[in-house]
């Protein structure tokens, strides 16, 4: 039984339960403030962010339709309820909002703003609709040729006669392209000019991000830092495959001297897919499962490569049409570049999702094209030894630097025609004899002329190649050897590609710490892979 002193310490505490005070009940909940409505500023930018994005998702999808199957490209339904990108509503919207409150906003309006200008002169150019396309065909033995056809034509011809009759019959149509293109410049210049925005050299400055005194210097540099080894391996592969020396070939003998010397082994048809699944393993990449790539023969499919992103990062595609030869294999290495470096970023934002200089995601591309001249990689991918790969390693070499100089040519020229000079064949002349180490005389020039440039796009190409090459050179040094047998390559790239998009190709350069863009890492390999093959 319970203890006396038990008890009555058990009926005290009822006790004093009983007599307890009853406490208050708790206060209510503070009134929970609504949040605070966006400020009209907000609400435009997120606006104009959005409609970005879901265009350039539409314009994804269209191309890609397009692209893969040959269906017409539809060009104004993706801009179907965003009318204000392209008639400069937004650009005016953008252009009147506050100054940006630190400086990480105001680089992703400068972004935004690029964009939106594109935009504003590309439909302020546009032809009216139904405006007749020029004729880019000619006849030859008997049959109609697309004028993008000849340059492949004359590299699969081996008689120097028929590459010479081939030319003179392409030639009307080449005039007419060309033409056609002083006509789209003049009329972006018109529509510049009708908008107020000032000349297109100023506009193109702006786009670029750098001075065109500044650019056409770099262009000059990079002929002269690659100029002895691109003429001297030049003239060794004309003597070799049109049996004369450089300076006594014409501009219709360039694509059989630059491609007829690849051996057809290195870049077998059946190899493509393999060959970029390799090259994205280097990277740290698992291809399927970060990229769609579509490799099916179909009807209408475009032959060349191309990477689209729908969605960045989880839905970009890469198409391809395997064939086989070197400037595929080029092709869909820099494509898949792209698609890497796209799919791997992890940034927020639109701007550095999907925006940003061309230039940036031209460096990964160009980083992967890279692998077609190594010849650590043409040896391990092909088993080619001996006075095989020395050869590809040449053609490899000089088709790498020509790519780049034809890109600074371009660059000088139309920086020249937009401070004056006559736009005829006789400047073109000049260059091309400068770029091409012989003598390219106006009447060459006339049928093969440098492709207009007005908005300097080329800048964006000259500086990724450059920069790719400075890249390479930094890894191999790095990993002590070929970037993409180093093993801390894939903990490298990753967060450069995780961060997104750049507002210029300076600034990529700063983040990967390589400097000013430069091309003396470019001359200086592609000298080293020359000695290495003996010339």
């Amino acid at each position: 039984m319970p203890s006396v002193k038990r008890l009555l310490a058990l009926a005290l505490a009822l006790a004093a339960c009983a007599h307890a005070p009853e406490l208050p009940p708790p206060p209510p909940p503070a009134p929970v403030a609504p949040p605070a409505a966006p400020s009209p500023e907000a609400v435009t930018l997120a606006r104009i962010r959005a409609d970005v994005d879901g265009l350039l998702a539409a314009q994804g999808e269209a191309t890609w339709l397009a692209w893969t199957s040959g269906a017409p490209l539809d060009v104004a339904g993706p801009m179907h309820g965003r009318e204000w990108l392209a008639d400069g509503g937004a650009l005016a919207a953008l252009d009147a909002l506050p100054a940006a409150p630190d400086a990480a906003e105001g680089t992703r309006r400068r972004m935004l703003r690029d964009f939106l200008l594109g935009e504003r002169l590309a439909a302020a150019a546009a032809p009216a609709a139904g405006a007749p396309s020029p004729d880019l065909t000619f006849a030859y033995e008997g049959r109609s040729v697309p004028l993008r056809d000849s340059v492949s034509m004359l590299a699969a011809e081996p008689d120097a006669a028929r590459r010479e009759a081939l030319d003179f019959a392409r030639a009307p149509a080449a005039a007419r392209a060309a033409k056609a293109a002083d006509e789209r410049a003049a009329a972006l210049a018109a529509a510049a000019n009708r908008l107020g925005l000032g000349d297109l050299l100023t506009i193109a400055t702006e786009l670029r991000r750098a001075d065109s005194a500044a650019l056409a210097t770099l262009a000059s540099e990079t002929l002269e830092a690659t100029g002895p080894a691109y003429c001297a391996v030049m003239d060794a592969l004309a003597r070799g495959e049109v049996g004369a020396p450089l300076a006594a070939t014409r501009l219709r003998d360039l694509p059989r001297i630059l491609r007829a010397s690849h051996d057809p082994k290195a870049h077998a048809a059946a190899k493509l897919v393999p060959d970029g699944e390799a090259a994205a393993t280097a990277a740290g990449v698992d291809l399927a499962r970060r990229v769609r790539l579509d490799d099916r023969f179909v009807p209408g499919k475009s032959q060349r490569p191309l990477t689209v992103p729908v969605e960045v990062p989880g839905d970009v595609r890469l198409s391809a049409r395997p064939s086989g030869g070197a400037s595929e294999a080029r092709a869909f290495l820099h494509e898949l570049g792209v698609a890497l470096f796209l799919s791997g970023i992890r940034a927020e934002g639109v701007e550095r999702r999907r925006l940003g200089s061309p230039a940036g995601a031209a460096t990964w591309g160009y980083l992967l094209e890279g692998l077609a001249a190594d010849p650590a990689w043409i040896h391990d991918r092909s088993g080619i030894v001996g006075d095989g790969l020395a050869r590809e390693i040449k053609a490899a070499q000089a088709e790498r630097l020509h790519a780049v100089r034809m890109q600074a040519a371009r660059l000088l020229r139309e920086v020249e025609r937009s401070r004056g000079a006559p736009t005829g064949a006789a400047g073109d002349a000049k260059i091309l004899t400068r770029t091409l180490c012989r003598p390219v005389s106006a009447e060459d020039a006339i049928r093969w002329p440098l492709p207009r440039d007005p908005l300097l796009t080329s800048a964006d190409a000259l500086r990724g190649a450059l920069l790719a090459a400075q890249v390479e050179s930094a890894l191999a040094n790095l990993g002590g050897g070929p970037w993409w047998r180093w093993k801390g390559a894939p903990g490298w790239l990753a967060p450069v590609w995780g961060a997104g998009a750049v507002a210029s190709p300076d600034e990529l350069a700063r983040s990967v710490g390589v400097g000013t863009i430069s091309p003396e890492a470019l001359a200086r390999v592609a000298r080293a892979r020359f000695d290495s093959a003996g010339w």
